[in-house]
């Protein structure tokens, strides 16, 4: 097990960040009017910080440098969204105030913990620190993890794979600092992923042989990235629902919400893709970083 130093930017990986804070205006925008409150389809640059209510030392940050960039609406996806676009309504720009995000809300991050996540493994002698983030191997797939107790006689640490976040009550302060925003969907959208990339390259060719044939490992292209879909062979191997995606690039054919083989390994453009299918891929990138590693990145 490899401990991690850097918690907080773990914490933030591991709490499934989706957006990045990375949106411009427009140097010659019109100010606000005086007065003028935040409604529904306003673009808003907000800074948002946040807690665990009951022990503020655990972050509940969702964003790079707690600033992001949203439309208001109910239907805006997203961290936070949609309690953030109802949080921000009828607030003036350079207005703060304090919102929370209960567990039963469909915007908190991690709502449920699950005492089955807390294990013990074995270290092999490895010394490790109480409060350490390790990545380990669970059932098949990669996780990062808490330790909460070591046994250095046994050789033993118990680990917490819940999200710090799981099952808590979250206060977070949002100060509106622009009502007239705009945004960079691709960038909102598609933000580097914080887990390091591993430095390896593959082409078409390539990654065709890891499609789950035969034991081989199941790869899939998404947004350039090489995704290690072996935990879900399930879904993605031989015979399973999207087994045909399985040592092909599926970027176009996720955005585009189809099952139509011939969209496989097709050259794409993030620009040229319609805003739909912009939020769908973003959705589905969402889900595989959660449960699959990058294993490297795809050239086409």
């Amino acid at each position: 097990m490899a401990s991690n130093n850097t918690l907080r930017r773990v914490q933030i990986v591991r709490r499934h960040l989706t957006t990045n804070a990375a949106a411009t205006a427009s140097s010659n925008r019109p100010p606000p009017t005086p007065g003028r409150t935040v409604r529904g389809g306003d673009t808003v640059q907000v800074h948002v910080q946040g807690h665990a209510q009951g022990n503020p030392s655990i972050d509940a940050g969702m964003f790079d440098a707690n600033t992001t960039t949203f439309k208001v609406a109910p239907n805006t996806t997203g961290p936070l969204q949609p309690a953030l676009s109802l949080a921000v309504l009828g607030m003036q720009q350079g207005e703060r105030k304090e919102f929370f995000v209960q567990p039963t809300d469909a915007a908190h991050p991690q709502p449920k913990r699950d005492e089955a996540l807390v294990v013990t493994v074995p270290t092999g002698g490895a010394k490790v620190k109480v409060g350490a983030t390790v990545r380990l191997q669970h059932q098949g797939t990669f996780r990062l993890a808490t330790v909460v107790s070591t046994n250095a006689k046994q050789e033993q640490a118990t680990v917490d794979m819940n999200d710090p976040l799981a099952g808590q009550v979250l206060r977070y302060t949002v100060h509106v600092q622009d009502l007239n925003a705009t945004v960079d969907l691709t960038t909102l959208l598609f933000p580097t992923p914080l887990v390091p990339v591993p430095n390896k390259t593959f082409t078409l060719k390539e990654l065709l042989h890891f499609n789950g044939q035969n034991n081989a490992a199941i790869y899939m292209g998404v947004n350039g990235y090489v995704f290690d879909m072996t935990a879900g062979s399930k879904f993605y191997g031989p015979g399973g629902t999207y087994g045909f995606m399985a040592g092909h690039d599926a970027t176009l054919a996720l955005a585009k919400f189809s099952m139509n083989p011939l969209l496989l390994d097709q050259s794409w453009a993030l620009k040229d893709m319609h805003e739909n299918e912009l939020h769908t891929l973003a959705k589905y990138i969402q889900t595989f970083q959660n449960k699959y590693p990058i294993v490297g990145r795809l050239v086409m």
